[in-house]
This record gives structure tokens, C-alpha cells and sequence, in this order.
């Protein structure tokens, strides 16, 4: 019994001693194991760690007083940290509760907390204090707590059984926020997110779901969120499974990366933890996305894709095709325009990695090429290659090899254009070491017929980026040559050593080196002076861009800018050029200015010359009067006033093509303002003693004089009046400038006209100019006296149509139009109707023969009645009905000659009294014989000869001989009878007036004088004197 009781004492005693020693000794085991969990948690955490004071009783409970941990910027301090658990529960991961009193949270700004982001920074930071926070019993139990600077301004929460609300507003994820509210329930284990909407400055979501599975939509600029910056539209769904899987749409107007941006995008795509998948498009493009982690592969296709769109400083373009790969190689084939360049073919491959195009084709029309290699290595191959690239076109030829930063390159080209002027040939090389770095090597150029040169060569030879280069340029214009040096670094720095120009006038050269600087876009010479014969010209300093220069100009020849205006110039200028910002101010005179036209005596010349148009100060034109310019002129805007006093035939400079002026004089004032395509004309112009010239119907128009009122938007011509040889016109009129109509009234008496080929005419007439479809010309034509020399059967030459309408009355009635030409010699009467509408002419009306003659087998036959016919014909090609007869004395046959049809295919019919074969009458005509009186002669030839002639020399001077001479001396009438050996001659003095004299070669000379005046269309008075008897006749003209 003794033994068991000791045995179970024995126990007890044990436990009692090791309580004693652990009682004992537990301070020291306690705070050892304190030390060793503080060492713990420091190594936990990055940073520095503080620990005030740390209770743990190992069992249940730990508590952490004044505690401080700090990293980077970032700080959490806690007042008291109190955790609670059951030891068994820690091999699940689970606390029975946890305290936080007087809690506080710092976080700076930086990368790492950019989900802190505020408006306007580009990082974020913020603050979080917690009075009392508790975990207790799988329940969060929140007493008060505040945000400053983080997420939120103020929130008020409401936690209840199962549910917690809450609202507030502030800053979420960097958005100032203006609505913040939400809803969250517990159904058992599961939280259901019933709704969270936050809504800021910079956009709106709402997220509906659970954890594992939830729904979003909103609209926000993602700038700092993600990594582009932009606004963008999305709705999607995340759903958590054995990874998670999320799918969203969005769109928006524009969204950039870095400096890339696209526009008027929108896709969809799909997301796991183990692959994603994207589509997407936006102007001019269509494409998607897919791959696993850092692996993935694109496909896009492009359609009139811009790529100034895509990058600010890309270039404008209009590109189709495709472009697909994948991180390490990128293939493309494409079709359009980069800038004005055109490819039909951009094909090849791009390793991102290494930089390099491994192969790239171009192909446009019949060229092409090839470029592959490295910025460090390449080779480039064209041939007849259609560029067309700032402004330089046509179709060059380049071979270039870059290799070991030495650069072989040659291109040549025909046909080309280069910033608007024409080349027929350019060529160029260029062999440099150390390429780009330190070049060393020569470049040169070469070309034929370009910017005025027939051809031209400048070569370039650079060592330590010091260059020499020489050149020289030949044409129309003369020869130049060129010799200086420059050094190229920073800013390329020389000197134009010499710079001759050899004129076929003259020699310009410089009289003195002189420098030049180039750096940063910018250019700078000094003093530099040129002379020659024509002029000279110095130069104190200039630079560009901004346009800053003072030349001193003496006695410059203007001929030397006709090659430049393409128009004949004359006269020579004075005075001051100097750089105005972006213009040109000209200061000076010009003396002895011409251009088609005298512009005075001298003109004095004070404006601006810019790029947007010009500011005339002041320029004053000296001639026998004076004139006064000022005003500006500019791209859309005009504001000019003129003055005249008594100036000179120069205003009429812009209408040259039309009326050449030789005297002048005009006084008044005009004023122009406004737009430039339709501006306000106000002002009053006198005209006086105008000498004009209208060069398309060559007439003088002399001593004109008028008033021209420009006011409400018209030009009114009043009391116009001039002279026109012996007679004289008036003319009035308007000119509406908006709506460019018009309508003017000339009357014409007793003027010459001579504006068609073969047409002298003395005129009275009266037309109305109107505005139409086209220019309308209405009048009336009196004939004075008009003669026509053209030819029947002269050709009809092709006339390109004038754009006018043209409705114009022709009377003769009162006669005096001849027609006087190798077939007729014929007076006319009677009334024409002319209707013309831009190339299409119509004819009506009738002329009438008055008297006169019609040649036909070189005889003339006087013209017994006749009548040319205008049935609204289409061409100037009458029908025609005339009988004409001549008599042959020595037979005492008539001839007649019916003529009928149309004039250029009338037909000739000869009939005699008495009557007589064809045969017979035309040897009567050719011969002046008749078919007997040869056949009478024919068996002896001598006979026949001497008949014959003499038959023939009676004709000759009967007919051919008498028409030279009445050519020769101005005779209208020149007749020679054989037989009486009678002479006659004849003229008219005037229309109206017609004079004869006859004499006879006989024994006694017989003389006769005849004078016959007509009296209008009514008859005619006669006066004769033969063999001494004089008589007057008085014959009078009945018409019914």
C-alpha cells in the first residue's frame, strides 16, 4: 500500500517541481520567445521595423503596443494590435478575433501605389486612420475610421446582420468622384455584390455578381489605370473557375500608347490565366490578337489606313493590305499612297529584335526595288522607280550599300520634276567613310536642262567635316560658277570664295569672298557686293528664317527678269531691298519702265512684298500727269485707292490683249476694298483724248472721251463719244460685278470697218451688248460703201468659234457693196439677216445685183440682172441666179452667160442671138473668130496665122489688156474698142459720183466727157459733152 501511494505521489511530484521551475524560469522563457517572434516578424517585412512593446502569452494572445513599420516611403503605425486565437486553430490559418486601436496607414507617392493616383498627379498617395477595428467570429467589426488622400473623401458605412450599404464621395482610383454608393449581401458562406456604382470627373462603373462571377459596364478615362491614356466605353463579365475567365467589349474615340494612337475604335476580347484573345478595329483597320503569357500573334488587315493618324510627324497616307506576326517577326503586304507617293506592291519582314527588314519589295508601274539590312547595314535597290516625294516626281534608278559605316550610293533619273521645275536629267554619287559620324569622301551632282540650266555639275569632297566645293551651271541665261569651303558640325559654317554669272550682256560677279552660316535651320551671310554692267547690287547682311537683309540697289537693268516673267521688261531701277519679317520691303524708282506699255516717264515704289500677298505704301507713276497707289493685297482681301490726274494709257495695262492705247489721258479716283474675288468698287474716272487701237478688229478708236462711275457694286459708262476715222461713235452703258451682267448701247455713224479678211466698209449701225448664256450682240448695219475682194472659190479656212450670240440687220438697200475680185466686178443692194450662236451660223435675206461685170473665160460679160440668196443657210454659200452678156462686134453677136446654183457649185450656161452652137460661141470668146472664118483659112497656115493673131490682139486689148490696165492706173472703167479704135476711161470719185472720158484715134481726134451723180435709190442726173453739144439728162428709177 505504502509502495503505491509513493508511486503515484512520485508523479505530482514532478509536475509540482517542473511548475515551480517553470514559474521559475518562465520570465525568461517568455521573453526569449518574444524575442525570437519579434526577430521573426522583422525578417517578415521589408523596411525598417519598430516594435514599442510586445505581449504573448503563446496560448491565446498576442499584443503588439506602439508598433511601426516603414518601407519606402510607405508606413503603418498601430497604437495597440491585439490578436486572439485557439493554438489549434493556427494549423488551419484561422483567428478567433483581431483589435486595431488607433490605426494609421501612409502610403507615398510612387509606382508601386499608383491604385492611389489623384487628379492631376501623376502618382498617388494617401492615409488611413482606424479607431477601433475587429475580426471577430468571421465578422468584421468597424467602429469609426477615416480615408485622407486615398480612396475615398468621406464614406459612411452601415453594417448589418447579413448586409452592408454604404455611400459617400471622393477620390476612387484616382477619379474625383461625385456619387459613390453600393451594396453588398451574405447568403450563407457566398457575398453577393448587389450593386457598386462610383461616379467621377473622369468617367463611371457599376459592378453587379459575386466574387467568382461578376458583371461590369462603365465609361472612363483609363489614363494611369491601365497603360494608355484616353477615354474608353466597356461592359464585360469575370468569372473565377479553376483560373478566371474575363470578357469585355469597349469602344471610344481615341486611345493612345506611349505616342501611338488609334481612332474611332471599338473590340472584344477574352481573357484566362492561361491565354487571351483580342479583336479590334478603328478607322481604317480590323484586326485581332491572341497568345499565351508573353507568346502571342496578330493579324490586321488595313483599309486607306492614315498613318499621320497613328503617330504625330507620320506621314499622311492611304494604305490596304495586311500585317500579321508575332513578338520576334512581323510580315506585311500592302497596297496605296505614303504622302504622294504611290506603291502598287510593300511587301516583306520586320525582326523586331534585331531592327531588321530580312526582305522588303516595292513595286509601282513598271519599277521596283528592294531594301533589307539593319540601320547599321544595308543595301537598297530601285530601278525606274515613279517617285513622287516633296515635291520631286519621275522615275529614278538608286543603288546604295551601307556597310562598316562606309556608304556607296548613285542615283540617276530622267524626266524628273523637281519642286516644280523640270529636269531632263539628274544624277548624283556619293563615296563616304565613317558614315555619319566623321565622313570622308566626295559627293557629286550632275543634271541637264533644270531651273533654267542647260546643264550644270557640283561637286563636294569632305575631310573632318571640312568641305570643298566648286560648281558651275550653264543656259539661256548665261553661265555661273561657284568656289567655296564650309565646315559641317553643329552648324555647317563657310565661305563663298568666288560666284561669277556670264550673260551674253554682261558679267555679274562678286568683288569679294564673303560668309555664310547655317544652324538651326537658319541661315546667315555677310557682306557680300556684286557688280556688272546691268547694275549693282550690295548686300550689308542677311539671314532666314526670320527674313532679315538691307541691299542697296543701283541702276538695275529689269531686262535681267524676263526669263523669270517670261514678258519682254525695259527699264532700270534704284533704291533700297530690305527683309521685313516675312517680307520684302522695295523702296526706290524705276526709270523708263516698259512692259508692251509706257508706264510713264518714272514711278516711284514704296511696299511690301510678303508671302500672303502685298502692302503698297505708296507708289507714284510720272507722265505727262501723275498717279497714286496705296493699299494692300492679300490672300482673300484687297484695299487699294487710286488717284489719277491726267495719266497716261498705262491703266489701260490689263486689257492689252484687246486694246492698245497711244494716247491718254485720264483723271479721277478709284477705290477697291473687300474680298478679292468679288470686292467694292467705288470712284469716278474722266476720260480725254484716248487713242486706242482694238487689236482684234484693227480699229483705232481716237479721241475718245467718257465718265466711268464705279459705285453699289457696278462700272456705268456715260457719255461716251469718239472717233473712228471720219466718223464717229457713242457709247453707253453698265457693268453689275457680283452677278457679272451687263448691258451696253454703241451707235455708229459714217465709220470704217475692217476687221474681217477681205472687207473694207463704211458703216452706220446701232448694237445692243447684253449678257446671255453668252456674250448677245443685237443691232443694225447701214452700208455706206463697202468692197469685197475675196474670191468665190477662195477656200473656207476653219475658224475656232467664238463663245458670243450674235443677231445683226444688214441693209444696202441704197447699194454701194461691190464685190470686186478675179470673177466679178458688181455692185449690190439689198438686206441681209446674220444669226450666229457660238459657232453656228445662219443667213437669210437677199442681195440684188445694181450693175457691174462677171468674168468667165477671161471675158468680161456685163451683168444684165442677178440676185445672191440667203435661205437660212449654215455657211456663207448663197444660191446664186445671174445673166450677164457681152457683145462681139466684129460679129455683132451677143453672148450670154446664165450662172445658177450654189456660189461654191454654181454652174455657167452660154447661149447667143444669134443663136449658136457651145462650140462656136467659145471660140468666138477664146479666139474671136468664128469656126468658118478659120476653116476658110485652114489650107493656108500663113494665113490662118495672121487671122488668128490679129483676131487674138484685138481680144487681148479688148478684154485681158484692158483689165491689167484698169488695175495699174485705178481706172473702174478701161475699155478699148479696136475697131474705132476708141479708148474709154472711167472712175468713181465717189459712191454717188462717176466720171468718164472717151477719145477716138482717128483722122480727127473725138472727145467725149460724161458725169453721172445719183440721186439715192430714186435715179441720177446726167451731164454730157460730145463733139462740143452739151446736154443734162434727168433719169428717174421706178420701183414697184
Amino acid at each position: 500500500m505504502k509502495r503505491i501511494r509513493k508511486r503515484r505521489i512520485f508523479p505530482f511530484l514532478f509536475l509540482l517541481i517542473l511548475a515551480i521551475i517553470f514559474r521559475v524560469a518562465y520570465p525568461h522563457i517568455k521573453r526569449n520567445l518574444e524575442g525570437w517572434l519579434e526577430g521573426k516578424i522583422k525578417d517578415a517585412f521589408k523596411g525598417e521595423v519598430e516594435i514599442g512593446r510586445l505581449y504573448w502569452n503563446v496560448v491565446s494572445t498576442l499584443v503588439i503596443e506602439d508598433g511601426k513599420i516603414s518601407s519606402e516611403g510607405a508606413e503603418l503605425r498601430v497604437k495597440r494590435l491585439t490578436i486572439h486565437y485557439y493554438p489549434g486553430e493556427l494549423l488551419v490559418k484561422r483567428l478567433r478575433n483581431v483589435v486595431i486601436e488607433d490605426g494609421y496607414l501612409h502610403l507615398p507617392k510612387g509606382k508601386d501605389f499608383s491604385v492611389f493616383l489623384k487628379e492631376g498627379e501623376g502618382k498617388g498617395g494617401g492615409e488611413l486612420s482606424v479607431d477601433r477595428w475587429m475580426i471577430k467570429n468571421g465578422k468584421i467589426m468597424i467602429d469609426t475610421f477615416s480615408l485622407s488622400g486615398t480612396f475615398l473623401g468621406y464614406i459612411h458605412m452601415k453594417d448589418e446582420e447579413g448586409m452592408l450599404e454604404f455611400e459617400g464621395k471622393g477620390e476612387v482610383l484616382g477619379y474625383p468622384g461625385r456619387k459613390i454608393e453600393g451594396k453588398f449581401l451574405k447568403k450563407g458562406e457566398e457575398i453577393i455584390i448587389d450593386r457598386v456604382f462610383l461616379e467621377g470627373e473622369r468617367g463611371w462603373i457599376e459592378i453587379n455578381g459575386t466574387p467568382r462571377e461578376m458583371n461590369f459596364e462603365g465609361k472612363m478615362d483609363v489614363s494611369g489605370i491601365l497603360p494608355f491614356q484616353g477615354w474608353a466605353s466597356f461592359s464585360g463579365r469575370f468569372q473565377r473557375k479553376e483560373g478566371y475567365l474575363l470578357s469585355l467589349s469597349f469602344s471610344g474615340d481615341s486611345i493612345s500608347y506611349r505616342d501611338f494612337s488609334i481612332h474611332n475604335y471599338s473590340g472584344k476580347g477574352e481573357f484566362t490565366k492561361e491565354r487571351f484573345r483580342l479583336e479590334i478595329e478603328g478607322d481604317g483597320f480590323r484586326g485581332k490578337v491572341e497568345g499565351k503569357g508573353e507568346k502571342y500573334t496578330y493579324f490586321l488587315e488595313l483599309e486607306d489606313f492614315d498613318l499621320s493618324g497613328l503617330r504625330k510627324g507620320f506621314p499622311h497616307s492611304s494604305l490596304s493590305g495586311s500585317v500579321e506576326g508575332e513578338k520576334e517577326r512581323v510580315k506585311f503586304s500592302l497596297t496605296g499612297t505614303i504622302e504622294d507617293q504611290h506603291f502598287e506592291r510593300l511587301e516583306g519582314e520586320f525582326i523586331p529584335e534585331e531592327k531588321r527588314i530580312s526582305s522588303m519589295v516595292v513595286r509601282e508601274g513598271r519599277g521596283g526595288g528592294r531594301l533589307a539590312g539593319t540601320p547599321e547595314e544595308f543595301t537598297l535597290d530601285l530601278r525606274n522607280f515613279p517617285v513622287n516625294i516633296r515635291g520631286i516626281y519621275g522615275e529614278i534608278n538608286v543603288e546604295a550599300v551601307y556597310r562598316n559605316k562606309n556608304l556607296l550610293f548613285s542615283f540617276w533619273g530622267e524626266k524628273m520634276k523637281i519642286k516644280g521645275r523640270e529636269a531632263e536629267y539628274v544624277s548624283g554619287n556619293a563615296e563616304l567613310k565613317n558614315f555619319p559620324e566623321n565622313p570622308e569622301g566626295t559627293v557629286n551632282l550632275e543634271f541637264l536642262e533644270f531651273s533654267g540650266f542647260d546643264m550644270g555639275y557640283v561637286e563636294g569632297r569632305v575631310k573632318e567635316r571640312k568641305w570643298e566645293v566648286y560648281g558651275w551651271g550653264k543656259g539661256k541665261g548665261g553661265r555661273v560658277d561657284f568656289e567655296g569651303k564650309m565646315v559641317m558640325n553643329d552648324s555647317i559654317e563657310g565661305e563663298i570664295k568666288s560666284l561669277v554669272w556670264k550673260r551674253k550682256d554682261g558679267i555679274w560677279k562678286s568683288m569679294y569672298p564673303f560668309s555664310f552660316c547655317v544652324k538651326d535651320g537658319k541661315i546667315h551671310t555677310g557682306k557680300c557686293v556684286f557688280v556688272s554692267p546691268q547694275g549693282k547690287v550690295e548686300v550689308k547682311e542677311f539671314s532666314h528664317p526670320p527674313l532679315s537683309f538691307h541691299a542697296r540697289i543701283y541702276e538695275l537693268d529689269l531686262s535681267l527678269f524676263e526669263e523669270f516673267l517670261k514678258k519682254e521688261v525695259r527699264g532700270r531701277f534704284s533704291g533700297n531691298l530690305e527683309g521685313v519679317g516675312d517680307g520684302v520691303r522695295v523702296k526706290g524708282k524705276i526709270f523708263g519702265l516698259q512692259e508692251r506699255v509706257g508706264f510713264g516717264d518714272s514711278v516711284l515704289v514704296d511696299m511690301i512684298l510678303r508671302p500672303g500677298g502685298v502692302e503698297i505704301e505708296k507708289i507714284l507713276v510720272y507722265d505727262r500727269g501723275r498717279a497714286e497707289v496705296e493699299g494692300k493685297v492679300e490672300k482673300e482681301n484687297v484695299s487699294l485707292s487710286f488717284k489719277f490726274r491726267n495719266s497716261g494709257g498705262w491703266i489701260f495695262y490689263p486689257f492689252l490683249e484687246y486694246a492698245q492705247p497711244s494716247r491718254c489721258s485720264a483723271s479721277g479716283w478709284l477705290e477697291i476694298k473687300g474680298k478679292l474675288k468679288q470686292p467694292l468698287l467705288s470712284g469716278v474716272l474722266l476720260l480725254d483724248s484716248l487713242s486706242l487701237r482694238l487689236t482684234r478688229f484693227d480699229m483705232v478708236l481716237d479721241k475718245t472721251r467718257g465718265k466711268i462711275l464705279f459705285g453699289n457694286n457696278k462700272v456705268v459708262l456715260e457719255n461716251g463719244e469718239g472717233v473712228v476715222g471720219e466718223g464717229k461713235f457713242y457709247f453707253r452703258g453698265w457693268y453689275d460685278i457680283p452677278l457679272r451682267d451687263y448691258k451696253f448701247h454703241i451707235d455708229a455713224v459714217d465709220v470704217p470697218f475692217s476687221g474681217l479678211e477681205d472687207i473694207l466698209a463704211r458703216v452706220d449701225g446701232s448694237f445692243d451688248i447684253s449678257r446671255g448664256e453668252y456674250p448677245e450682240i443685237k443691232g443694225k448695219i447701214k452700208i455706206k460703201d463697202a468692197e469685197i475682194t475675196r474670191s468665190f472659190t477662195a477656200r473656207r479656212t476653219e475658224r475656232k468659234p467664238f463663245k458670243y450670240r450674235l443677231l445683226l440687220e444688214v441693209d444696202a438697200e441704197d447699194g454701194n457693196l461691190w464685190i470686186r475680185n478675179q470673177e466679178a466686178n458688181i455692185e449690190l443692194k439689198g438686206n441681209v439677216r446674220i444669226l450666229y450662236d457660238a459657232g453656228k451660223l445662219l443667213l437669210s435675206g437677199e442681195l440684188s445685183t445694181i450693175r457691174g461685170e462677171i468674168y468667165y473665160l477671161d471675158v468680161p460679160f456685163k451683168v444684165e440682172r442677178g440676185i445672191f440668196r440667203f435661205q437660212n443657210t449654215t455657211e456663207i454659200n448663197p444660191d446664186v441666179d445671174f445673166l450677164a452678156c457681152t457683145y462681139i462686134r466684129e460679129t455683132g453677136d451677143s453672148i450670154f452667160l446664165k450662172v445658177t446654183g450654189p456660189l461654191d457649185k454654181r454652174g455657167f450656161y452660154l447661149y447667143s442671138r444669134p443663136p449658136r452652137s457651145v462650140y462656136e460661141i467659145i471660140a468666138l470668146l477664146n479666139l474671136n473668130a468664128t469656126p468658118e472664118e478659120i476653116m476658110g483659112t485652114i489650107s493656108s497656115p500663113d494665113a490662118l496665122a495672121t487671122m488668128l493673131a490679129s483676131k487674138a490682139l484685138k481680144y487681148t486689148l479688148r478684154t485681158v489688156f484692158r483689165e491689167r490696165m484698169r488695175g495699174i492706173m485705178g481706172f473702174d472703167v478701161f475699155e478699148f474698142e479696136s475697131g474705132e479704135r476708141k479708148l474709154t476711161l472711167g472712175r468713181y470719185i465717189s459712191p454717188n459720183l462717176y466720171l468718164s472720158w472717151s477719145t477716138s484715134f482717128s483722122e480727127y481726134a473725138i472727145k467725149e466727157f460724161r458725169a453721172e451723180y445719183k440721186l439715192g435709190r430714186y435715179g441720177s442726173v446726167v451731164a454730157e459733152d460730145h463733139l462740143g453739144r452739151k446736154r443734162l439728162l434727168f433719169t428717174v428709177k421706178f420701183r414697184y
